[in-house]
């Protein structure tokens, strides 16, 4: 079973949920803190907007800092789906990203700029699976 409350989420063992008293479902509870937590119901605008934009991750690339946003779960979670989703209307994280950097890019660099530069854009998209690291943009690169 589990019980959400804030930012907090506890998991309790099979079979805690129904009986026994509340300090023994406590000390059986294992308790994780989350800085939030998006709905089952969260769009990819929403987590876009938790992951890159309210993190300014996007933003601090173009001071030279790198940037990572990472997907971590079980196969089959979504973590495809909601990095590198293309469909109008519901695109991922990364075409989001890209889209924002690239705005972020020909503002600094548009006419008005004090001083217009050059830009370079490095993107690395990988998997690591069964201990090994691999390249999703070029899959036979040996990473």
């Amino acid at each position: 079973a589990m019980h959400c409350s804030g930012s907090t989420l506890w998991l309790l063992p099979h079979g805690h949920a129904e009986g026994g008293t509340s300090a023994e479902r406590q000390s059986a509870a294992r308790q994780f803190s989350f800085d939030w937590v998006l709905g089952a119901d969260a769009g990819q605008d929403s987590v876009f907007g938790a992951t890159c934009a309210e993190t300014k991750v996007i933003e601090s690339t173009l001071s030279g800092v790198n940037g990572c946003v990472m997907c971590y779960g079980q196969t089959g979670a979504g973590k495809t789906h909601t990095l590198s989703n293309l469909r109008e209307g519901s695109e991922g994280i990364i075409p989001r990203a890209l889209q924002h950097l690239f705005e972020q890019i020909e503002q600094e660099s548009g006419a008005d700029a004090a001083e217009p530069g050059q830009w370079a854009v490095e993107l690395a998209y990988v998997q690591i699976y069964m201990e090994g690291v691999h390249d999703l943009l070029q899959p036979y690169n040996q990473v």
